[in-house]
């Protein structure tokens, strides 16, 4: 029985059925009379030889058959009308023009209708301006919300370096417990580079409550915010004094972002000498469900946890774990304000000024680059007005102070080293309480054994239907732990499973806790405008002993299942920065590379590209999130799927922590290997790459393997708190006999 073509031609289905049952894989198809082709291909990957030479014989072909075709056209056209052979090559022209009324492309351009550019979004006839009058795609749009554009802030850095002392100190952990671990360790951020051997990470960065910027930012997408372009959301800002506003954000988070970095300026000469990036900024994490705002079509599930929680920090410390120096860092206004009700707000904070490690005037000095004590502002930063002099010179008091009082309590730790940290973790601040009882309580899957077999079955049909290419199933696992000490259980985390992007968080009016191992780098971008993306994909467990632990990598390094994972992955982010950098700049130095962790080897990949002049940090970010080592390929394809396969949210996994820096560098991670601590309850997401080659059964014990740190970590955390309550609980039963 046959089909009916559009040109007329009838196709034998069941002969070609029977033809071609049995036989290899069908690789190219080509239209017998129209100028089309199909090529089961892809000559843009990063694997692929020939690919440049396979686009140069498309564009070749494309070329002669519209040449031929115009040539014919114009034969005809004289031939008709030989009055108008004057105007050779005119009907050419308008052969290659737009159908549009405007007689340009569909983009505006001169180009014909037959020759598109390759981007996401769909084309539809018009002119110019109804596509979009400032050619950027439609979700990269400046934030507006009706307010005016502000005045930047111009901030003034002021360091301080103490040489080869962390160690002396007892190391990170314990310059954090002792600086910011008091009672919850509430308010508080640490970007722990708590693994420091392959150069996959050098410094760790951490933070806490208090500063003349200090802000706590937290935001949740509306109701609304379901499908494209429907994009909105609450923003609720917290300043130091725990005053809290609220707004509506209509044109959505990233756009807010972009707005608030684009309102400080830097004094380039004052980060010189630093061999880190992040001085200072936005440090938090956005949640997977901001796909809505990167061009998802919708959200199925709505997060429970807010989808972006962020600090204005503009007071850190900063730890090399190369060199064993300490940083000591507060970025502080200069005197150019915004208007009178933010001088207003400046003089109220510095009326409340602490005399403690947020704060207490001292000392009036600096490092410059070169080691020597010098100060930071010229005599052209003072103004002539009164007020505005007194407010700097309290700024610098305020800001010398806090990094003097922290400089003493550092050189004081080298009499007690190591001890704050390990006391803290063998007794933390808080016993487990509700849930004592529910001591033999497991992490329950959201989905069976049998239920996540099937969505992988589903999976497998998705990609056979030629739907996707892969895509990355995740599911999650709860516990109820009660109320815990949160920190203490990040420092066992971070001792069982130490990982180059590890991060702790206690968001504290959000009663969020974060505590996690991510072995993986999303995307940064430095100082000198090179973008960085370092995907894993491909996982195995590290072997019980030398031989299997090698014979285990020698697998991983050489199985084609994980290396299709890999390589699919980069060549999607090979696309997603090549929109946002500078053209022939995207290469990848190193590809399928093997990195090793406590519990697992992992197949590593780093794309590299310099970014345009003219795109925001925030547009980097947006053009790359989510993950596509947490999506698959096609990006947008594959989240729909995803979505629709899945029953609940990701929220915090599967998106990133890391930082926005004053000085427009980033550095995030995605958020794997995490355990986050909400509402008295502890979550943890996990999942794998299926693509055709994938086995139900294999997807089922890696989702499980990558979860064994984490859960590992929370189960001997409160079986050890188990103890330390009986314990005393026999003592106090002790002492009540005698």
């Amino acid at each position: 029985m046959g089909m009916p073509a559009t040109n007329g031609a009838r196709f034998d289905e069941s002969k070609c059925i029977d033809t071609m049952r049995y036989t290899k894989v069908l690789m190219g198809i080509m239209h017998c009379s129209r100028p089309h082709y199909g090529v089961q291909f892809h000559p843009e990957s990063i694997a692929t030889c020939h690919g440049r030479k396979i686009f140069e014989n498309f564009r070749n072909i494309t070329t002669r058959h519209w040449l031929n075709l115009s040539t014919t056209l114009e034969k005809r056209v004289s031939l008709q009308f030989p009055s108008r052979r004057q105007f050779k090559g005119l009907e050419s022209k308008l052969l290659m023009n737009s159908k549009c009324g405007s007689g340009k492309g569909l983009d505006g351009s001169n180009k014909p209708d037959h020759i598109l550019d390759c981007s996401d979004g769909d084309s539809k006839c018009g002119s110019a301006k109804e596509l979009d009058a400032s050619n950027k795609p439609d979700h990269i749009l400046d934030c507006s919300d009706g307010n005016k554009e502000r005045t930047p802030t111009t901030l003034r850095l002021r360091w301080k370096k103490l040489e080869g002392i962390a160690t002396k100190v007892g190391g990170s952990a314990n310059i954090f417990c002792v600086l910011f671990g008091n009672g919850l360790a509430e308010d508080t951020f640490w970007l722990d580079s708590s693994i420091k051997d392959h150069g996959r990470a050098r410094f760790s960065f951490m933070g806490g409550r208090g500063g003349l910027l200090w802000r706590c930012i937290t935001f949740h997408l509306s109701d609304q915010s379901d499908e494209a372009g429907q994009a909105g959301g609450f923003l609720s800002v917290e300043d130091e004094k725990g005053c809290v506003k609220q707004k509506f954000l209509k044109s959505g988070f990233f756009d807010f972002l972009k707005q608030e970095l684009q309102s400080f300026t830097c004094q380039k000469e004052d980060y010189e000498g630093l061999p880190f990036d992040f001085c200072g900024g936005y440090v938090g994490y956005i949640g997977y469900e901001l796909k809505i705002e990167c061009g998802a079509k919708y959200n199925r599930h709505k997060s429970q946890a807010p989808d972006a929680c962020f600090f204005l920090a503009d007071r850190l410390i900063v730890i090399d774990h190369c060199t064993d120096d300490v940083y000591i860092l507060s970025s502080v206004p200069s005197i150019e304000l915004h208007n009178e009700m933010d001088m207003q707000n400046i003089q109220q904070k510095n009326a409340s000024t602490r005399i403690s490690l947020n704060g207490s005037p001292e000392n009036h000095q600096c490092f410059s680059k070169h080691g020597a004590i010098e100060s930071s502002y010229s005599r052209e930063d003072i103004s002539s007005s009164s007020s505005e002099h007194n407010y700097t010179k309290s700024n610098r008091a305020e800001s010398e102070s806090w990094m003097e009082a922290v400089e003493m309590k550092l050189l004081r730790l080298t009499e007690t080293a190591g001890k704050a940290a390990e006391a803290r973790r063998k007794s933390p601040s808080l016993s487990i309480r509700e849930g004592i009882n529910n001591q033999q309580e497991v992490f329950k899957l959201q989905k069976s054994k049998y239920q996540y077999m099937e969505d992988v079955r589903r999976c497998l049909q998705y990609i056979k239907d030629g739907e996707s290419y892969e895509l990355c199933l995740t599911t999650q696992l709860w516990k109820h732990v009660g109320v815990i000490d949160s920190l203490c259980l990040y420092l066992n985390l971070r001792e069982k499973n130490p990982a180059p992007y590890a991060a702790w968080f206690n968001f504290g009016k959000g009663d969020i806790c974060i505590c996690s191992s991510s072995p993986e780098r999303f995307l940064r971008l430095d100082q000198n405008g090179i973008l960085e993306a370092k995907p894993i994909k491909g996982t195995v467990p590290r072997g019980n002993s030398q031989i299997d632990d090698e014979k285990l990598r020698t697998q991983l390094q050489h199985s084609e299942k994980d290396q299709a994972e890999n390589l699919m992955i980069v060549d999607l982010l090979r696309n997603d920065l090549g929109r946002v950098c500078e053209p022939g700049t995207v290469h990848v130095p190193n590809l399928m590379d093997v990195e090793s962790y406590a519990t697992v080897h992992t197949l590593v990949s780093t794309i590299r590209g310099k970014k345009k002049d003219n795109v925001s940090p925030v547009e980097c970010v947006r053009a790359a999130f989510p993950g596509g080592s947490m999506t698959g390929a096609p990006k947008l394809r594959a989240m729909e799927i995803l979505d629709s396969i899945e029953n609940t949210s990701r929220g915090v996994y599967s998106g990133t922590i890391g930082f926005f820096s004053f000085n427009h560098t980033f550095d995030l991670n995605i958020v794997i290997r995490t355990i986050l601590v909400n509402r008295k309850e502890a979550s943890i997401g996990a999942g794998g790459a299926i693509v055709a080659l994938s086995g139900p059964e294999c997807e089922y014990d890696e989702m499980i393997l990558k979860t064994r740190a984490p859960i590992n970590a929370v189960v001997e955390f409160e079986n050890q708190s188990y103890l330390r309550h009986s314990r005393n609980g026999e003592r106090r039963a002790v002492l009540s006999k005698s």
